[in-house]
């Protein structure tokens, strides 16, 4: 890959992250403006007075469980068939939304700690997200657009730390695990079948994948303080393994 091109792409993935996290940690609202203004459940849903929990589902067979523990809040749409959004959340002040369109779509949310935001949205036809959170100030966000992607994004033992990961496409693959403090992830993949992971332990490290093309698979483990890696890739059957420490 030229050079230029592959520095200009690093740039542009750690831009995007950036601005994925900032979004993610606005909390927008998943259902159009329309379905929701009338609602006066919305009215408080910003107040952490009592525990909030907000629903929306169109279509048909859709399924939505919500189970809190603390002053939590929680939003949840659905407009489609039969998509399950499953949020669980322990501890305080900790924010999920669950937005799904299509169908057989899964989404899971489990916090536990302290101000903690989580953000799942699906948008096509059998996608799998799962966001796991224990810690403080965590803010993590899943984007996929397409079919049949998978997505996992796990924050255990951490502080103050970021994780987002987009997908557009279809059958892509997508991994972060996060442990530690001050750590910044995020993985995008624009085409098919393409695999990323990103493991993070120690503190101030900063990690960006960014895949574009098919049957990729790139896989990054950062330990310790203060690393920075930015990977970026044009083409296919690409395989790639880094560890930095």
């Amino acid at each position: 890959m030229n050079t230029r091109i592959k520095k200009n792409l690093t740039i542009s993935c750690l831009t995007t992250f950036f601005t994925s996290s900032v979004y993610a940690a606005q909390i927008y609202d998943l259902a159009p403006e329309s379905e929701l203004s009338q609602s006066s459940e919305l009215d408080a849903f910003d107040a952490f007075s009592v525990q909030n929990i907000f629903t929306y589902q169109n279509g048909r067979s859709n399924t939505s469980d919500v189970q809190q523990s603390g002053l939590n809040r929680s939003k949840s749409y659905q407009s489609g068939t039969n998509n399950s959004s499953k949020i669980n959340q322990q501890g305080q002040l900790n924010t999920a939304h669950s937005g799904q369109v299509g169908a057989n779509n899964n989404s899971l949310i489990q916090q536990a700690g302290f101000r903690n935001i989580a953000v799942n949205q699906q948008s096509g036809f059998e996608n799998e997200s799962s966001i796991n959170q224990n810690g403080s100030m965590l803010s993590a966000s899943v984007i996929q657009t397409g079919n049949s992607n998978s997505a996992s994004l796990s924050q255990i033992d951490a502080y103050n730390s970021l994780a987002s990961i987009t997908q557009y496409g279809n059958m892509n693959n997508a991994q972060i695990t996060q442990q530690g403090s001050w750590n910044y992830a995020a993985i995008q993949q624009y085409g098919n079948s393409n695999d990323a992971s990103i493991n993070q332990n120690g503190a101030f490290n900063l990690a960006t994948i960014v895949q574009i093309g098919n049957n990729n698979s790139t896989t990054l483990t950062q330990e310790g303080y203060g690393l920075v890696t930015g990977l970026a890739y044009i083409g296919n059957s690409q395989v790639n393994v880094y560890r930095f420490n």
